[in-house]
């Protein structure tokens, strides 16, 4: 077991994680769950942990499945640090261990810090931007709606509806924003890329002075040097992007937040091919979840 944080030895002793069985044989609260991977949140001193603890665990449902290659709790927290170094807001990496049986794995598991008064960029969409007033889409069916620029909102062209405070609303969206597009930005400058960049990956801190963004769960991100490589990781952050941003917003909403992340220069050819292929991309995945 590896520990990334001083305060480890008291916190463990705080949860009862003296031992590794104890960390993997944790059951209680959880989060999610996939065939192989278990989340859980738990509660420490409030004062100091205002967030909370997440455990990540892997058992491995084969004993060669990650023969000799890192698990992906290890990738993830390389991946924070490469991020942390870039400048990107993410969760602190506190412990992180793996049992293993002549180069496979046993299993394995990863402690972060939670992130205080915070929410997943899809669930502030669903508790906030459901209540703005949508515009129609041009282009589109009658019917097609969606929210238009923050900056339309703040003029006071559009309002929000049952939102206890609609003004807050359009300049948190201004905010995020220019947050995201400066995050992802500065990330492929760095030539680093997430490859699951979704809604439910990106973290909301929302507090009364204005709301921060964080970064979590990237064991499938690296850095890409090869041209070809690193457009396709453009291609797929992007992608995870839309996906459901085509929901809520018009697409000069959109334009106009790629214009933010590619610095406000102009739109050429080379921004328009990646348009069309972040629209393949999107299409792609639908089909494959469709099984078509």
């Amino acid at each position: 077991m590896i520990t990334m944080d001083p305060r480890w030895g008291e916190l463990a002793k705080l949860l009862g994680f003296e031992r590794y069985s104890a960390i993997i044989g944790y059951v209680e609260n959880p989060v999610s769950q996939t065939s192989i991977t278990r989340v859980h949140r738990l509660e420490a001193d409030k004062n100091e942990w205002r967030g909370g603890i997440f455990l990540k665990k892997i058992i491995a449902d084969g004993w060669y499945r990650y023969f000799l290659r890192p698990a992906k709790v290890y990738l993830e927290a390389k991946n924070y640090r490469r991020m942390d170094e870039i400048g990107i807001p993410v969760p602190k990496v506190l412990a992180i261990g793996e049992r293993r049986f002549l180069g496979g794995l046993i299993d394995a598991f990863l402690l972060t810090a939670g992130v205080e008064d915070a929410m997943t960029l899809e669930e502030y969409a669903e508790r906030y931007w459901n209540k703005v007033e949508h515009r129609d889409v041009p282009g589109r069916r009658k019917g097609r709606r969606g929210i238009p620029a923050p900056e339309e909102m703040a003029r006071g062209e559009v309002h929000s509806a049952g939102v206890e405070d609609g003004g807050r609303v359009a300049a948190e969206m201004e905010e995020i924003f220019e947050q995201l597009a400066g995050i992802v930005r500065k990330m492929h400058d760095a030539n680093f890329f997430h490859i699951d960049l979704q809604w439910r990956n990106i973290l909301v801190q929302r507090r009364p002075e204005g709301v921060k963004l964080f970064l979590i769960d990237c064991p499938r991100g690296g850095r890409r040097w090869f041209w070809l490589r690193r457009r396709n990781g453009i291609m797929h952050d992007l992608a995870g992007l839309d996906k459901l941003a085509s929901l809520y917003f018009t697409p000069r909403t959109r334009l106009n937040w790629y214009k933010k992340y590619v610095g406000g220069r102009g739109f050429d050819r080379q921004d328009r091919a990646m348009l069309w292929r972040v629209r393949w991309e999107i299409e792609h995945r639908r089909q494959r979840r469709d099984g078509r």
